[in-house]
């Protein structure tokens, strides 16, 4: 009786247009989002998470925000103990915690 509701089949469709992988609006994504999360087909009738890896375009994307993070750092006068929060949150998100660190405000310490 799995995948039927009231006697009818239950069909699972899936999958992504040939060759967009490649495109340019696909790239930028994977630089901006270097860890994705997406929902699988589960060996039961359930959905299971799935974190995928978005291979050297989000290791550019990650670097590229951590060295802004440290510029961002030398121009705040942050020291490394100061900053180590950030950079572990912008290590785990890429440009995405980075935009989200530059909308949190700075606290000041006299």
């Amino acid at each position: 009786m799995r995948g039927e509701i009231l006697g009818v089949e239950r069909r699972r469709y899936w999958g992504s247009v040939p060759g967009t992988d490649s495109m340019a609006h696909a790239r930028i994504a994977r630089a901006l989002f270097p860890l994705t999360l997406s929902l699988q087909d589960g060996p039961g009738p359930y959905l299971r998470w799935h974190l995928v890896w978005s291979g050297w375009a989000g290791l550019i994307g990650i670097v590229l925000s951590l060295a802004a993070l440290a510029a961002l750092a030398r121009t705040r006068h942050q020291t490394l103990p100061q900053d180590l929060p950030a950079a572990a949150l912008v290590t785990l998100t890429g440009p995405a915690g980075f935009l989200a660190l530059m909308v949190v405000p700075v606290t000041r310490q006299a």
